[in-house]
């Protein structure tokens, strides 16, 4: 099972996010724009998983989710991971995202002390916009209207991903809150 845990954006973060493909789709000689239901922001990708560990997977995240606080982050700039001639568009978080990049460290240890196997990878918070994009141009365009969008992580979800007749599908599989964030009075 290729898994993924993610922060399902909220209606005004993917009213942002739309908006900015709107804006960027002009720009695009080819490519396919994420779909509004597909929208989220991913905090651990967990690769290939064997289904008979679901149970304990769910388990583990739930111990390490739910004691993590809930944390605010805010968008950021539109950025590109290249792919070959093509590219994969997203947008970023501002700096402020160390929370978000403390807990996928968190995740990934405890997961990989459990006996896990992870993906190797670079780990960059973003929201994927569009996927195999080949601009117009040389380079992705740069004067896109952008603004920061302050919003807080309270569930982390995860997914099943796979293909259903050329649609890339997430299932949720389960949702795990995060502990209340403490102010001091």
């Amino acid at each position: 099972m290729r898994l993924f845990l993610a922060y399902t954006l909220s209606d005004p973060l993917t009213h942002y996010a739309l908006t900015l493909q709107d804006a960027l789709k002009p720009s695009f000689f080819s490519g396919r724009l994420t779909s509004p239901m597909q929208l989220h922001l991913t905090v651990l990708f967990l690769g290939e998983q064997p289904g008979h560990r679901l149970a304990e997977l769910e388990d583990v995240l739930s111990e390490v989710i739910e004691h993590t606080p809930c944390t605010e982050a805010s968008t950021g700039t539109i950025g590109a991971f290249k792919q070959g001639a093509k590219s994969l568009l997203y947008l970023g978080l501002n700096t402020g995202d160390a929370p978000i990049v403390k807990l996928h460290k968190r995740l990934k240890k405890v997961l990989i002390d459990r006996h896990f196997v992870l993906p190797q990878q670079a780990f960059t918070p973003h929201i994927t916009l569009a996927r195999q994009v080949v601009f117009h141009e040389a380079k992705p365009p740069s004067l896109i209207p952008q603004r920061s969008l302050t919003f807080t992580l309270e569930a982390l979800t995860l997914f099943h991903s796979y293909r259903h007749h050329e649609t890339l599908v997430h299932e949720p599989l389960a949702t795990f809150n995060l502990a209340p964030s403490h102010t001091e009075g």
